[in-house]
């Protein structure tokens, strides 16, 4: 799986958890924040595919929103799915930034 793969499976992943999340309390991630992430996601996408620039805003920035993800509380009563798609989540954009810096690691081909 290519890196734009994997950030299109994120983006997907992200966009289901924007529709189904429902904060269970004031500090918690907003859905606007979400939102904004699935942009990111979606620019970091469009920018990795056509470019040969290091990566390593998106690097950082992936890695942040896994962490938010992963701290995510979803409530008791909103089931496994949720539950799941945060998981899928978390490991994708772990993943993405993990294919990102391997990428980078490689020397071009001239």
């Amino acid at each position: 799986m290519t890196t734009v793969q994997t950030l299109q499976r994120a983006r997907g992943l992200l966009s289901s958890l924007v529709d189904q999340y429902q904060p269970p309390a004031v500090k918690a991630v907003s859905p606007t924040q979400l939102r904004n992430m699935l942009v990111h996601v979606a620019n970091m996408e469009a920018r990795i595919a056509s470019t040969e620039q290091h990566p390593e805003n998106a690097i950082n920035r992936l890695r942040a929103f896994s962490n938010t993800i992963e701290r995510l509380q979803t409530p008791a009563d909103a089931g496994r799915p949720l539950s799941n798609i945060c998981l899928e989540l978390v490991a994708s954009l772990r993943f993405a930034a993990d294919q990102l810096v391997a990428d980078s690691a490689q020397p071009v081909a001239a």
